[in-house]
């Protein structure tokens, strides 16, 4: 077990930069899992806006309408003044400065709309829209309880009872269902992950084995090729089982509730990946790339898989042509698989389960394939020369 022991000392010198992936890629991970992120109910709350309100009417509606400001936003005092105001909106003092004009409890009352405030913020400011939107609907409600029949001291207490209420939002799902949510988008970036590591890894340490010299050396001390090419397929073997035994383990330890057949399945899904992943770093290491090619080519496989297969963009989000390019990276059935098993639509067939591995499967085959293929045409042309 020459070679084995050769292969573990040379990866051993490359396992920081995995350690790294994995310290980062778990980090973010547990982050996530306790800040809070699925919880199971919630109170909606609006954003809080910091406004400067000028009442120039001075009546029972304007008055009801900057005490209705108050309670949902915060009130600043600034001067009115065109420099004072644009000062304090360039330097984010206020979001939005309303003036309530005069006249505005009589075209309150009459019906009309056109001019009863004006404002003042950053044009196309997100603040802005909301400032403005919160304003119509007070004003829509408050018409709307006097188109009822009430009068506008009624309708000014009902509309401000009714948009003081806040909403309450509750996810409606199961147990087993909240917890995948969770996982789901775990196992979805385990693609990423696993493309970085192994390519990072797996790349430089066979590189460095199948050197011509090593190999001779190797020859000389009566190692057969066979066995010296079993060996690093060995060595290879117990890092990627490692690495993905690390990987998932950190998975359902974080959602420990998501134990059930289809996280089984999502967890087969992810090992059949794996072996992907270091099919492709067989495949590259064909071609003898130095460091820095390691690392440019690692990052534009492991980020172009990505962003088209749907894992750092969900697939709902993509276009048509950008999926039908995406159909031929492996990326792409991997995450297809893992949203109908832990996703929302849930709906997925065991013979669909296996197909779609089995297709990632291939794209294992078919890079171990062209490897021997490149190796052996490599061979033959220095034997002939």
């Amino acid at each position: 077990m020459q070679v084995f022991k050769a292969y573990i000392k040379v990866m051993l010198k490359h396992l920081p930069t995995a350690i790294i992936y994995l310290v980062v890629f778990v980090g973010i991970a547990v982050a996530m899992t306790f800040a809070g992120l699925g919880s199971e109910s919630s109170v909606f709350k609006e954003q809080q806006l910091k406004l400067c309100v000028f009442d120039e009417d001075n009546t029972a509606a304007s008055n009801a309408l900057a005490e209705y400001l108050s309670q949902k936003d915060e009130i600043v005092a600034v001067e009115n003044d065109d420099t004072a105001l644009t000062d304090a909106l360039y330097y984010k003092t206020i979001d939005y400065a309303v003036t309530i004009n005069k006249g505005f409890e009589e075209k309150l009352i009459s019906g009309e709309t056109d001019e009863l405030f004006t404002g003042r913020g950053l044009h196309g400011d997100v603040n802005e829209s909301l400032a403005l939107s919160r304003l119509d609907g007070y004003v829509s409600a408050v018409r709307a309880y006097m188109a009822a029949g009430h009068d506008l001291d009624t309708a000014l207490s009902k509309a401000q009872t009714a948009l003081a209420d806040g909403s309450k939002v509750e996810l409606v799902a199961k147990e087993s269902e909240k917890a995948a949510m969770g996982l789901e988008p775990y196992f979805r970036y385990l693609t990423y992950i696993l493309l970085c590591i192994m390519l990072s890894i797996l790349c430089p340490v066979i590189v460095i084995l199948c050197r011509s010299d090593i190999r001779s050396r190797a020859q000389c001390s009566g190692i057969k090729t066979t066995s010296y090419f079993l060996q690093i397929f060995l060595g290879g073997a117990v890092f990627v089982i490692a690495v993905w035994l690390i990987l998932v383990a950190v998975g359902l330890a974080l959602y420990a509730d998501s134990l059930s057949g289809r996280a089984a399945v999502a967890v087969a899904n992810s090992f059949v990946f794996a072996l992907v992943a270091a099919s492709w770093a067989i495949f590259i290491s064909c071609f003898a790339p130095g460091g820095s090619a390691v690392n440019v080519m690692t990052q534009i496989i492991s980020l172009a898989n990505s962003f088209l297969c749907g894992v750092f963009v969900p697939m709902s989000l993509l276009s048509d042509g950008v999926l039908k390019v995406a159909r031929f990276l492996p990326g792409y059935w991997y995450v297809k698989l893992n949203d109908m098993l832990l996703g929302s639509s849930r709906s997925v067939k065991a013979s669909q389960a296996a197909m779609y591995m089995l297709i990632e499967a291939a794209f294992a085959v078919v890079p171990l394939l062209l490897a021997i293929l490149v190796r052996r045409s490599a061979r033959q042309k220095s034997a002939a020369c």
